[in-house]
């Protein structure tokens, strides 16, 4: 799928993602197109949930006491601590952009490769 841009290109943040996608055009590849369409759209305002959800994602791999984990879990998380210490803001994450946020955050940090089951893979390796 042929993603579009509208990522603000003023910071490296942006910059970085634009060429992972250009260099991974399959990375959302398993989703159903409506759901890339609607991640590529929610995408660029919610670089700051990306960073939190990858946080959180080396924290618990550093833990190391399973093989892989819920991206579920991980958004809940980011639900639970935008509640209760944000005023006024809370995280706005759908349930659909979790499998699509797993799917960036094993891009962006290889060592996160496998940490999380994605439908549609074989569990032979994970």
């Amino acid at each position: 799928m042929a993603y579009r841009y509208h990522f603000p290109m003023n910071d490296k943040q942006s910059v970085f993602l634009v060429h992972l996608f250009h260099e991974r055009p399959d990375l959302l590849a398993g989703l159903l197109p409506k759901v890339q369409e609607d991640f590529m759209a929610w995408l660029p305002a919610n670089t700051h949930v990306v960073s939190a959800f990858l946080r959180y994602a080396r924290e618990l791999k550093r833990t190391g006491k399973r093989d892989y984990y819920s991206a579920y879990a991980i958004r809940e998380r980011l639900r639970w601590d935008s509640m209760v210490s944000e005023v006024g803001t809370e995280f706005k994450i759908s349930n659909n952009m979790t499998p699509a946020l797993a799917r960036l955050v094993m891009a962006i940090d290889p060592s996160l490769d496998g940490m999380f089951k994605l439908k549609g893979e074989k569990n032979e390796s994970r």
